[in-house]
């Protein structure tokens, strides 16, 4: 490029995310819990110990690190869900106070806390980019992608054989967390709403 030979790298910083070139969210969440646990011990002292702060403070100050920053795009495999929701656990029960010894059921700390778990927030953050990208005018590229169906393979690869196929079973998770949450902390973002 320009007189210049590019190297092959098979990870790269791109907008704050790890982009890899196998695609797999490994890389990248590694690096999102190593920044949120320093984050998180950086403010032990300061917010967590401190008395004079309020609960939902404290959870507001955890939701602001960068830990889910991006997730819009994630696609996520049963694994990795659970290294996230064990980390979200752990973190609130440490900026609540709850030691392990105690046997509180993790439902009762994410109670306490007056937040959903990590798979709720995650889906909701997909679904919120989803709704973004339904609502655009016709004709743009993302929408195109995203009605758009796979013409090349064969072979149904993956879950989905199409965006919009993607697109109902985000709907119907909608659906599903809306019943099962029943709580107004499961409010789906609009257009309107500050990220």
């Amino acid at each position: 490029m320009n007189g210049q030979c590019l190297d092959i790298v098979h990870q790269f910083q791109y907008l704050g995310s790890t982009v890899s070139d196998n695609h797999f969210l490994d890389i990248e969440l590694n690096k999102r819990i190593g920044k949120a646990s320093t984050t998180l011990a950086k403010l032990r002292i300061r917010v967590w110990e401190n008395k004079h702060i309020t609960i939902s403070t404290k959870v507001n100050v955890y939701m602001d690190s960068s830990l889910l920053c991006g997730n819009e795009a994630w696609t996520t495999y049963c694994h990795q869900e659970r290294r996230l929701n064990t980390f979200h656990i752990c973190s609130l029960r440490r900026i609540l106070g709850i030691p392990w010894k105690d046997k509180v059921t993790n439902n009762i700390v994410l109670a306490r806390a007056g937040i959903s778990s990590m798979l709720t927030l995650v889906h909701q953050g997909v679904l919120h980019r989803i709704g973004h990208v339904h609502r655009i005018e016709n004709r743009r590229f993302p929408k195109d992608i995203l009605h758009g169906e796979f013409r090349t393979s064969k072979k149904k690869i993956g879950p989905f054989t199409s965006a919009m196929s993607m697109c109902a079973t985000a709907t119907r998770m909608h659906v599903i967390l809306t019943q099962l949450a029943g709580s107004p902390k499961l409010n789906f973002a609009t257009s309107g709403d500050k990220r």
